[in-house]
């Protein structure tokens, strides 16, 4: 149906899935990779006249006289890469790792990202153990920069700057919890444990670098192979003591930022984000979102590590962004890029802070119970 040069786009993705429905005659595309990290997906129905192709909510895309152009026109209106151009020589993906797991290689492919600012030696530290064929376990808060390293490995790997050869080609593949479970839902055979140990043998079999997000790390370490090519995140030292039980593991704490990097950070997210989202942010909006973080607009004494982290920041700036942009209006936006007020980076704090407050209590909880167990487990000594 479509010319092998989709086909071979549609095989570089991955995580697409392309199946007929019998009873509406549709061709229901789905798991598109979009730059959100959302997957994305679309209907294409043959007409009268050609090839006519919908969102998911039932919304028309377009008409279009062949289906290599619906298709390629309809991967770009729902926000994927651009099928147009020389798809990314990459190694194969097994079905089942690529509906639980986030392709970090396609993902630096298909939409580029800023270089990571500060962290070079993390990222060459990385690389080499990871080329050694040793998981290492990356402590750092969230929104410390965990993910911003991981995907400058995939883009040194992408462009064959890694060590090793194996590497060259390879993916970095994000496990994601919730299609885990969603997944293991669906199956029902298998256990959590068994199926996460399925998918870390299913990318480690297809010569990719697995990425283990935080969370589960006793569940992990029981079905965890002796030797796994990856990274893993972690809060504390003692997931990290708990990991090295089982497998090689190289420990890298992230050292905490200046903040005139942070200050870095935010101004190059902020120039990214005027090309992604088609704003213009001032330097007053950057120095705003900076102030307070730093506790200067703000009645706290010092600022604290949830406050200042550059993760926290951007993800203040986008919500900004989104807010400016739903605020301006369509005819404001015809004008030109609308300027992201202090006003809008207000109501994003309000909103930002109390998320933050859930992901504090959140972390308190996991991290309580192991400090009483441990505590349970001397006095019993």
């Amino acid at each position: 149906m479509f010319n092998p040069h989709n086909i071979t786009w549609l095989d570089a993705m991955g995580s697409v899935s392309a199946e007929m429905d019998e009873e509406t005659a549709c061709l229901r595309v789905r798991g598109v990779p979009c730059r959100d990290l959302h997957h994305r997906g679309f209907d294409l129905a043959r007409g009268d006249e050609g090839f006519a192709t919908t969102d998911l909510l039932g919304k028309t895309i377009g008409n279009f006289p062949t289906a290599d152009e619906a298709l390629v026109e309809s991967v770009r209106a729902v926000g994927g890469p651009d099928l147009t151009m020389p798809p990314p020589e990459l190694k194969g993906i097994r079905p089942g790792a690529a509906r639980c797991c986030r392709d970090w290689t396609l993902h630096a492919a298909c939409f580029p990202t800023t270089a990571c600012v500060e962290r070079e030696e993390v990222v060459r530290a990385v690389a080499d153990a990871v080329a050694a064929n040793h998981l290492v376990a990356m402590q750092g808060f969230p929104g410390s920069g965990c993910h911003a390293i991981v995907i400058e490995l995939a883009r040194r790997m992408l462009a064959g700057q890694t060590v090793s050869p194996e590497l060259r080609h390879g993916r970095v593949m994000e496990l994601d919890w919730l299609k885990l479970s969603a997944s293991q839902t669906q199956s029902g055979a298998l256990g959590s444990a068994e199926r996460l140990a399925q998918v870390l043998q299913d990318v480690a079999l297809g010569g990719h670098v697995a990425v283990i997000p935080r969370g589960r790390a006793q569940e992990l370490a029981r079905v965890l192979p002796p030797s796994l090519r990856g990274v893993t995140f972690c809060t504390t030292p003692m997931e990290a003591a708990l990991l090295a039980t089982v497998t090689d593991v190289v420990h890298i704490a992230l050292p905490e930022l200046s903040p005139a990097q942070v200050y870095a950070m935010l101004e190059q997210a902020a120039r990214a984000l005027e090309v992604e989202l088609r704003v213009a942010i001032p330097e007053e909006t950057i120095t705003y979102i900076f102030d307070h973080a730093t506790g200067a607009r703000s009645e706290r004494p010092s600022p604290t590590v949830y406050q200042v982290v550059p993760g926290a920041l951007v993800t203040v700036l986008r919500l900004a962004c989104r807010r400016g942009l739903a605020m301006a209006g369509e005819r404001t936006r015809e004008q030109g890029p609308p300027a992201i007020t202090a006003a809008a980076v207000e109501m994003s704090l309000l909103q930002f802070n109390a998320s933050q407050d859930l992901l504090l209590h959140s972390l308190m909880d996991t991290i309580d119970p192991n400090v009483e167990t441990n505590g349970q487990a001397l006095e019993g000594e």
